[in-house]
């Protein structure tokens, strides 16, 4: 368990520098002339796993609105503690609803709504050669090496935990893991780099490009679908343009985009 504790120190340190916009211009800001620099900035934090339909939707926001788009995507436990910390933010899109929900209940948040779905499904190597199933009780099989997402750190750990502690197993599962990791990310690398047999993860990572020829997915028995929210934040500098993406997100032009990407 020492990985799970050097990965809370280091994830709390590293909350204050996640305003470094990894994604600045995800939608090619960062390439352009001196003369955008007076432009809007809206800044956007997005949870790691749905930064590819938000980037696409960014684009189609910078070309009808005079604004520049930044973007910084991680954990969702990560971004809610530096938006907190920072008072800084446009728009707040975790990867479970919880996250906009304590916000809101602590004045955070000015507006919100769904723009899709995320649901919790169980990755394995292409062409499961483990035969596995979607039966949850296999992650406490010390047989397979078992990986899933920290509770502290991310949505999709919040999500698994909450699954597994359904059928009472997850402190048993969680004894029986390789590693922990904080993300969506963690847990497709570690089907694809052969460190794992099983994982919880979201079922629209499966369809990036990256996890296609790797990974296979198993729905899980009992688990539902849950509502996918983007929230508009009090700290905006430009709260009308904030209201006008967060439109943009939940319009049916927006959530067919989310649809295509697996949401």
């Amino acid at each position: 368990m020492d990985c799970i504790f050097s990965m809370r120190k280091s994830t709390a340190l590293g909350f204050f520098v996640l305003l470094l916009f990894v994604w600045q211009g995800g939608t090619g800001c960062s390439r352009r002339a001196d003369a955008d620099k007076d432009r809007k900035t809206l800044i956007v934090f997005c949870g790691s796993t749905m930064i590819s339909p938000i980037m696409e939707l960014a684009k189609r926001f910078e070309a009808t609105h005079d604004v520049t788009v930044k973007m910084t995507s991680g954990g969702s436990q990560d971004l809610a503690k530096s938006i907190e910390v920072n008072h800084v933010g446009d728009i707040f899109f975790p990867g479970f609803k919880t996250f906009v929900d304590t916000m809101e209940a602590d004045g955070q948040v000015v507006d919100s709504g769904m723009v899709g779905h995320n649901e919790l499904v169980i990755f394995v190597a292409k062409g499961n050669p483990r035969e596995l199933t979607g039966d949850l009780v296999q992650f406490v099989d010390p047989s397979l090496a078992v990986v899933i997402g920290h509770e502290d750190l991310g949505a999709v750990g919040k999500e698994s935990k909450r699954a597994l502690s359904v059928m009472n197993i997850y402190e048993q599962v969680v004894r029986n893991t390789v590693f922990m990791v904080s993300d969506s990310k963690g847990l497709s690398a570690a089907i694809r780099e052969g460190k794992a047999d099983i994982v919880l993860n979201w079922k629209a990572v499966a369809q990036l490009k990256d996890n296609l020829d790797y990974i296979d997915v198993i729905p899980v028995k009992g688990i539902a679908p849950k509502p996918l929210v983007m929230a508009s934040l009090i700290y905006s500098a430009n709260p009308e343009l904030a209201k006008s993406f967060l439109q943009l997100c939940v319009s049916p032009e927006g959530r067919a985009v989310f649809e295509r990407f697996g949401f």
